[in-house]
């Protein structure tokens, strides 16, 4: 596993992921400061978390879906649901699942119709705040409709 440094693209090592699960990665999520791992090493592919601090491997459970390539995961803060867009079968069906974080569970959720060879990861924002408008806005309006009035009551 390894950190990418922003500013200049370099990679440091932070650790080897030894576990037999941890091969075959195919999607990261960092949900509430833990880092959640998809392998598709096995059978059945399985949901583990890594720590950081050891580089330990924990095994959750599994997905109860052999994906034959999943394209990354993305969790939704607003509501709580972790996704994971992969293929499976014999003719790589193309799906969109949610994970249960507590056992690896993937449920089904949609067809995506063969787009998952060109998905490369998912990506789900934080949840956006509106932007209060600045209090000099108002000032500017109120003060416009002022000179309006009084434009008016000179008439």
């Amino acid at each position: 596993l390894f950190t990418i440094n922003k500013a200049d693209g370099s990679a440091t090592k932070l650790f080897d992921l030894d576990s037999a699960m941890a091969r075959d990665i195919s999607g990261l999520q960092f949900i509430q400061g833990t880092l959640y791992a998809l392998s598709t090493a096995f059978g059945e592919d399985s949901l583990l978390t890594i720590d950081l601090g050891t580089g330990a491997v924990t095994f959750i459970g599994t997905t109860g879906v052999n994906f034959i390539r999943a394209a990354g995961m993305a969790h939704d803060p607003a509501t709580g649901v972790t996704y994971l867009a992969g293929s499976w079968g014999d003719d790589g069906e193309d799906s969109l699942y949610s994970l249960n974080l507590n056992t690896g569970a993937a449920t089904h959720l949609t067809e995506l119709h063969g787009i998952v060879h060109d998905i490369s990861g998912l990506f789900s924002s934080e949840v956006l705040l509106p932007i209060p408008v600045p209090a000099a806005f108002w000032l500017m309006g109120s003060g416009l409709l002022g000179l309006v009035l009084a434009g008016r009551r000179s008439r």
